[in-house]
């Protein structure tokens, strides 16, 4: 899945990071936790968190099992409160010169 469904879909600049964690989480057998930026089918950019570990049968290492869950809502929020932020800190201080 990884050559060739993730990499359709996963933003060019979030790919290089994300195959590099990926490799080292199926070499040590971790587990990945990665936002990524992907593409849906109308071209629109969306963020996701993906989710991925190890699956373990009788002590032993069968797979995996990961999930992808839509946070573009939150990663749009927290970026407005954080312009926010840096507005009404510099207004304050500006106010206090």
């Amino acid at each position: 899945m990884v050559e060739k469904g993730w990499r359709e879909v996963i933003d060019a600049r979030d790919w290089p990071e994300f195959d590099t964690r990926y490799t080292v989480m199926v070499a040590n057998g971790g587990v990945l936790t990665m936002d990524v930026r992907v593409r849906t089918a109308d071209d629109a950019v969306r963020w996701i968190r993906c989710e991925c570990r190890p699956r373990r049968v009788a002590d032993q290492r069968s797979g995996y099992v990961g999930c992808g869950v839509d946070v573009t809502d939150t990663k749009l929020a927290r970026d407005t409160l954080e312009a926010e932020i840096i507005l009404r800190t510099e207004q304050l201080r500006i106010k206090d010169e």
